[in-house]
């Protein structure tokens, strides 16, 4: 990752995310009995791809793109928050787990995870899902799983997603599940985690 081709600056930026982690580690020590909360982090889209949550390993993290987003998100859910945690009652859910084929081995072990622990959950394991199925299957349920390649855009529309009005908490386990993309030179980034982010009541 290159953010100037400042040799000094970069040496600089290195030494003060050292300190900053260092600190971290030190006011954790002191603190062990402290109530800690989850941070949340608005980062701008140029700096998403900075790997922000390792500064401190000790404590949770989530990032949110904006401000208003973060608002939107807190006045949808605020019910549901206590301790700074969302509670989800996981007992409805849904997954959709190698839809292309090609990922054998995570099938295995996603599709052993789920048949123990969550054998109630809807499945539906090796097929592509139509967008019907998603919204009427999976996008209905508590909570919703994708384990495959990409994001899974690719078997919806993404403007689709921000239209339906969504109460489910969405994992994305795909090697584009939070990439951000640009759709033109002025644009802003976009990512398939931001369609969610809109599917709101």
């Amino acid at each position: 990752m290159v953010l100037t081709e400042n040799l000094q600056q970069r040496e600089q930026a290195t030494e003060i995310l050292n300190e900053m982690q260092q600190q971290a580690q030190d006011d954790c020590c002191n603190e062990c009995k402290a109530n800690r909360y989850p941070c949340i982090l608005v980062v701008d889209e140029r700096l998403d791809h900075f790997f922000w949550e390792e500064l401190n390993v000790y404590q949770e993290f989530t990032r949110i793109n904006s401000i208003q987003c973060l608002w939107r998100l807190y006045k949808y859910y605020k019910k549901d928050i206590k301790n700074g945690y969302l509670n989800v009652n996981i007992t409805t859910g849904g997954c959709v787990i190698n839809p292309d084929q090609n990922l054998n081995k995570m099938e295995l072990r996603m599709r052993s995870f789920f048949e123990y622990w969550l054998p109630h959950w809807t499945m539906m394991v090796g097929q592509r899902p139509s967008q019907e199925e998603l919204f009427n299957n999976f996008f209905k349920q508590n909570c919703y799983v994708y384990a495959g390649h990409g994001s899974g855009l690719q078997y919806i529309s993404g403007r689709n997603i921000a239209k339906f009005q969504m109460h489910c908490v969405v994992f994305l386990f795909g090697c584009d599940s939070s990439r951000l993309h640009s759709n033109g030179l002025y644009s802003e980034l976009l990512g398939p985690h931001l369609y969610y982010h809109a599917a709101m009541w």
